[in-house]
């Protein structure tokens, strides 16, 4: 569990949703109504493959481990919303959850 002093925001998961009819299919996102502590920062770094960027994650996201989540998923931070883009099980440790994401 993370010290709760690091995470100073607030985060709610939106959860993917597809639905279709005669015209086609309608992507939409979810709001759920729990609120889970986290942290926001720019990246640091970018790593590197071949000389190309590895990930396209703007923001790392720091929140205590829990299941179920997806790269399907947004977040909403601060009235903003991202797109997970990579999730990171921080030393395999099962201890907390590092999110890559980018604005939407």
């Amino acid at each position: 569990m993370i010290s709760r002093r690091l995470l100073n925001s607030s985060l709610k998961f939106l959860r993917y949703q597809a639905a279709g009819d005669s015209w086609g299919s309608v992507d939409s996102w979810a709001e759920e109504t729990e609120s889970w502590p986290c942290r926001i920062q720019p990246v640091s770094q970018h790593d590197y493959t071949d000389g190309k960027v590895r990930t396209e994650a703007e923001y790392t996201v720091f929140l205590d481990y829990m299941e179920g989540v997806s790269i399907h998923d947004r977040l909403r931070i601060r009235n903003e919303d991202y797109e997970v883009v990579e999730i990171k099980n921080a030393a395999g440790h099962y201890h907390h959850l590092e999110l890559g994401v980018k604005k939407v």
